[in-house]
């Protein structure tokens, strides 16, 4: 035998398993994306919001422009702080013929999962995760005249 690994197998030996292991630091947390609606003051975005833990204090609430396909903003409050922000890709209408409608809902029987549906010039149907708000599908569909 090698003395380091003579010397690494007396040490666990002596010393027990607990010291050979490393223990990682906790990942720092990520960054709040920045806002696409700050500064609007409300004038040309809505607001609304779905109570997804109401005893947590738990908030999924989601911004967009009704006159235009801007795509949706979504933040996952607890308690007044933003615990992540997420966004739906916009179409790239800068102006839409189209009054846009958002809802946003948890899926039904899933706690880990909510959809958000954008109809205007086309209907955006996501799937994301609760957690941290990414990315399980999308669909863009043309809508029914």
């Amino acid at each position: 035998m090698n003395p380091l690994a003579r010397c690494f197998l007396l040490s666990a030996v002596v010393f027990g398993p607990a010291c050979t292991k490393v223990h990682e630091p906790p990942s720092p947390p990520k960054p709040i994306a920045p806002s696409w609606f700050e500064g609007m003051n409300g004038v040309f975005a809505e607001t609304q919001a779905i109570d997804v833990n109401p005893e947590a204090g738990d908030k999924l609430v989601y911004r967009f422009e009704p006159i235009a396909d801007s795509g949706v903003e979504l933040d996952l409050v607890h308690n007044g702080s933003i615990v992540w922000r997420a966004h739906v890709q916009p179409l790239m209408v800068e102006h839409s013929r189209y009054r846009q409608i958002v809802t946003v809902k948890l899926v039904p029987g899933d706690q880990k999962h909510f959809q958000v549906v954008s109809i205007g010039a086309k209907t955006i149907r996501e799937t994301r995760r609760l957690s941290d708000g990414s990315q399980v599908s999308r669909i863009v569909e043309k809508n029914e005249k």
